[in-house]
């Protein structure tokens, strides 16, 4: 009987880097790692780039009055420096999306402007944020920026979307590094990446008894033509990710 034999290979997955709020060190520590794992898939989730001024809810508060030039930047510049293989819009960069078609001309055209400079930065496929067509495959896992915010949204997720083959599903969106069991015959597992932020720039969160439990990393592993093994990697107390490599 011929042995079959299974090309792995690597790739890391990292989200919610926000722009300007992210925190410069785990950033460079993120990036020696893909120095050091090589992989040949490379994922960003999403909210590469934060937009705060662009929030529904920014009228009349200090985000409002934010320039976004220095959130476009330090957005882009990690993206250039991480170089993704595939970057996803997330809720955050579809406000621009939503706000290229609003009624008021100087909002629309800036919104276009700046949609159409992040796509001119980035060399790699760009997918865009939406809940039945914004995911992509490697082995068995499905990867997405994330739409549910519920307490159980990583299980929820993995329930949602999988099957088919797939009975895993990659998120960022949430801040938490998680993994959570689906209930389902297909018995999917939903992991999340958590986020590269700094709690203390993002004011608008603040109050919210939920940002308690962000934690800050990204996932790694290994993935062949119908499997994947995923590994998370969540900030030590000491500020530092532990790593075999």
């Amino acid at each position: 009987m011929a042995s079959i034999t299974r090309r792995w290979r690597r790739f890391m997955a990292v989200g919610c880097s926000h722009g300007h709020y992210a925190d410069k060190r785990l950033l460079k520590e993120v990036l020696a790692f893909k120095q050091r794992w090589a992989p040949q898939q490379v994922i960003h989730l999403g909210d590469a780039i934060d937009l705060a001024c662009f929030r529904s809810g920014a009228i009349n508060t200090k985000d409002d009055a934010t320039d976004p030039t220095a959130d476009i930047e330090s957005g882009l510049l990690f993206l250039s420096q991480l170089k993704p293989t595939l970057y996803f819009f997330g809720n955050h960069e579809a406000r621009l999306t939503q706000l290229m078609q609003h009624p008021r001309a100087i909002v629309a055209c800036l919104a276009t402007r700046i949609h159409e400079q992040i796509l001119s930065r980035v060399s790699c496929e760009v997918v865009g944020y939406n809940f039945q067509h914004g995911w992509r495959r490697l082995g068995d896992a499905l990867f997405g920026h994330g739409y549910m915010v519920n307490e159980q949204a990583v299980r929820d997720h993995a329930e949602a979307v999988c099957g088919d083959g797939a009975n895993k599903a990659v998120i960022a969106h949430l801040h938490r590094v998680t993994q959570a069991e689906g209930r389902n015959r297909h018995h999917p597992t939903g992991y999340c990446v958590g986020w590269l932020g700094d709690s203390e720039k993002t004011e608008y969160a603040a109050n919210r008894r939920a940002t308690t439990s962000w934690s800050r990393g990204f996932a790694w592993g290994e993935f062949c033509d119908n499997e994947t093994v995923i590994w998370l990697a969540k900030e030590t107390q000491a500020g530092k990710f532990r790593l075999p490599v």
